[in-house]
């Protein structure tokens, strides 16, 4: 009998141990699909300076393209904390007001191109954040359910919550430059 749980107790080691591999290789393959994205919006900004639809002193090109540009450097091996430094500093540029003011000035001008590369750089920075904590992700679906949990978490685990805040503050500057 003791042969049986010994059996028993490999085949489910095995188990967990190959499961566990497949979800860090499953979290690697998406930071490196949203790196991707990345690689796609700043290569795309190149191509319509290419063809003309923008010029280099274009705000596009002197602000957004370098903020583009240092947050793919800083992505080959982040973690939680590193990811949150990355987006803070990302949505303060993008908070401040003469940031704002100037982003929504020119996307109002801008062909529907580049406000879509704006709208696909911000949603890949709040994936990042997403796929980067499972926690955080519980806490966006319960933010949109109760702020119970919300509450709970802030006190218990702070790191979590920033993460969490910049989350909302990414979704708040895709609905103003929509807006």
């Amino acid at each position: 009998m003791t042969e049986f749980y010994i059996t028993l107790s490999l085949i489910i080691a095995f188990f967990i141990i190959r499961n566990t591999r497949m979800y860090f290789l499953a979290r690697r393959c998406r930071f490196d699909e949203l790196r991707y994205n990345l690689f796609a919006i700043r290569d795309e900004l190149l191509k319509l300076l290419m063809e003309g639809k923008l010029s280099e002193d274009s705000f596009f090109i002197r602000e957004f393209y370098p903020m583009v540009n240092n947050t793919i450097k800083n992505m080959k091996n982040i973690n939680l904390k590193a990811l949150i430094i990355l987006a803070s500093d990302n949505v303060n540029r993008m908070k401040s007001e003469g940031f704002l003011k100037q982003l929504k000035a020119e996307t109002q001008n801008a062909p529907q191109e580049i406000v879509e590369l704006v709208g696909l750089f911000l949603a890949t920075l709040a994936l990042t954040l997403l796929h980067n904590s499972f926690i955080l992700r519980v806490l966006v679906w319960t933010y949109k359910k109760t702020e119970f949990v919300v509450n709970i978490i802030k006190k218990v685990l702070p790191l979590r919550y920033n993460a969490f805040e910049q989350y909302i503050e990414i979704e708040r500057l895709q609905s103003a430059i929509k807006a």
